[in-house]
């Protein structure tokens, strides 16, 4: 121990927690190899904000290969560990164990967070649910490696450490020259992990999440990928637009495919120039159909992505990430640009900007196909991740106005490091309402419902080939922020106002469902029910979504207790038109019609 200071502002150049007024550096000295460690700490609503930084203090270069954002020693006790893991389609699995001897690590060395694992970890007590017990959280403010690690010694004491993963190689440090991790976020829960969930969705919602966004300025939009892939045009565009144009959709995204010779995903990427076959007016006329319609425009980008099939390849190869001893790896025919160099973000930056101040965009779809791969050494994966946060800094103050929505292939960079960014992202590829119910329950232990970008798609589903009902759909969408993505070229009449009653009735419950309390009363993966509940925090509303998975043969009386209402208050249960006092709703509860 060297020194301790209370400072008022924070040295970082990482996404992070707003609005922290004080934080406590505590600085360590290692005397023989003249080592400072400063560790960080702020505290704000009920979470500690931590992280470290290391600095160079001698003449000789020091190489870290290890530096953590928060380590953590628990007694002698048995402990679980909760975890959200997964793959492409399949994002936000919960995975609960128990820890034994040794080590168990979550993390992902891919250049993303990954669809495999999510940087978010939760240690609980083995008699801990939702309700009851004792659950102690942590998230890492971080879009790119990272690794959690749980190790119970001989002693059967538990230690928890996380941060950003560094490579066998390590950073190396020159004299003087520091190193600071992202900030990790603790919160601790003696009531369970709905309890742990209100705490991180209530922070993120007011201190991650960029303060000009909030639920009234979440669009519901109309996303054009399902309805066409790459094949349309002007003609195609504007009819889609004036179709939609009583339905109550505020914003029309443009996915893949706008711009010059992409009609299939083999080229183009890092171009960004509107295709003059496609649109020989630019985007001109289909701006002013979409004014005409009193909607907005929303384009699809892929920054961070370069097709070698593209002039951007052909004239600055240099560029892209490559190993020049050997050939670089595609993955869905691109490769990755070098955002670990200024000159590459910029030139992004300037082409996306072309386009930014030529038309009238209010809403960008931020994608990320493809993890790293060609990476030599640890810091040009921490240098891509850095470069990545400078571009969408540089864009979200130029176009403060403009909403983007983060992607990854679905939920492949799913984290609060976007999250500062992008207050919605899109949860996965996977639209099935099945599928959905239980990646929307993993992605809510953590993320408010606000950040989860739900479309309502076409069936049989693309993806899993499934059918189920328009309106269960629908009811699973709105538990976040509802979008849709089928061709109303192709709908009927009768699907095209069941889209109007569902956005009607989603603009009634917008309010509750993005910035209320959400209660976890069934887990999907282990029933046949995906129940959850919003309650409004007077407690005067709540809404209820009720998904049965399968209808099984002489199904037995299905009762739903539900949680949190306003003691001894008549609520009206409008789909069942009754009224009923909250006491009998939370202590016996109410049956679902079997036919519903």
């Amino acid at each position: 121990f060297d020194y301790y200071e209370i400072i008022k502002e924070k040295d970082t150049y990482l996404p992070h927690i707003r609005d922290i007024k004080e934080t406590l550096k505590v600085s360590l000295y290692e005397r023989v190899l003249k080592v400072r460690l400063n560790l960080y700490y702020s505290v704000i609503d009920n979470a500690l904000i931590k992280k470290s930084e290391i600095i160079n203090e001698g003449n000789e270069i020091l190489n870290v290969y290890n530096l953590t954002s928060s380590m953590v020693d628990y007694p002698i006790h048995d402990y679980e560990a909760i975890d959200l893991n997964g793959r492409w389609g399949q994002e936000f699995n919960v995975t609960r164990r128990y820890l034994n001897k040794g080590i168990v690590e979550f993390s992902s060395h891919r250049g993303v967070s990954s669809h495999q694992h999510n940087p978010f970890m939760v240690i609980v007590n083995k008699d801990t649910n939702e309700f009851y017990g004792e659950a102690y959280g942590f998230s890492l403010i971080y879009s790119g490696n990272f690794s959690f690690k749980c190790e119970i010694d001989e002693k059967n004491q538990l230690r928890v450490t996380n941060g950003l993963f560094i490579d066998d190689n390590g950073i190396s440090l020159n004299k003087n020259e520091n190193f600071i991790t992202p900030e990790c976020v603790l919160i601790y829960s003696s009531n369970g992990l709905n309890k742990l969930s209100h705490s991180y969705h209530d922070l993120f919602r007011k201190h991650l999440i960029n303060p000009r966004f909030n639920y009234e300025s979440i669009p519901i939009v109309l996303n054009s990928w399902e309805s066409f892939y790459f094949d349309f045009d002007e003609e195609k565009i504007i009819k889609f637009i004036n179709e939609s144009k009583d339905l109550g959709f505020d914003t029309i995204v443009i996915d893949d495919g706008r711009f010059k010779n992409r009609n299939l995903d083999n080229s183009s990427l890092g171009d960004w120039v509107i295709d003059e076959n496609k649109f020989p007016n630019g985007f001109k006329n289909v701006i002013k159909a979409i004014k005409k319609a009193n909607m907005k425009l929303g384009l699809w980008f892929e920054p961070e992505a370069i097709s070698r099939n593209s002039d951007l390849y052909k004239e600055h190869k240099e560029y892209a990430i490559e190993i020049k001893e050997s050939e670089a790896i595609e993955f869905r025919n691109q490769l990755v640009l070098d955002f670990s160099k200024d000159e590459v973000i910029h030139y992004i930056f300037n082409l996306m900007s072309k386009i930014l101040d030529t038309y009238d965009i209010s809403y960008i779809k931020w994608d990320m196909n493809r993890p790293l791969a060609d990476v030599k050494d640890a810091l040009t994966y921490i240098k891509f991740a850095e470069g990545m946060y400078k571009l969408y800094d540089l864009i979200t103050r130029k176009y403060p106005n403009i909403l983007i929505e983060g992607c990854s292939s679905g939920g492949g960079r799913f984290d609060p490091g976007i999250l500062y960014y992008s207050p919605l992202i899109w949860v996965s590829d996977d639209t099935d309402a099945y599928a959905r119910s239980k990646m929307q329950y993993g992605a809510s232990f953590v993320y408010p419902l606000m950040s989860l970008s739900n479309h309502v798609s076409i069936c049989p589903n693309h993806q899993t080939f499934r059918n189920t009902p328009f309106k269960t759909r629908g009811d699973v969408a709105m538990f976040g922020s509802l979008g849709y993505e089928l061709n109303i070229l192709k709908l009927t009449s009768k699907e095209k106002e069941e889209i109007k009653k569902q956005i009607m009735k989603y603009k009634e419950i917008k309010e509750i469902i993005l910035n209320g309390d959400l209660y976890r009363l069934s887990n999907p993966n282990e029933s046949n029910y995906f129940i959850e509940e919003v309650v409004s925090k007077d407690k005067k509303r709540a809404e209820v979504l009720y998904f049965r998975s399968l209808f099984l043969a002489n199904l037995p009386e299905q009762r739903v207790k539900l949680v949190n209402l306003k003691e001894n208050t008549l609520y009206f249960i409008k789909e069942l038109n009754i009224k009923a006092n909250s006491n009998i709703l939370v202590n016996f509860g109410f049956e679902f019609p079997l036919n519903n």
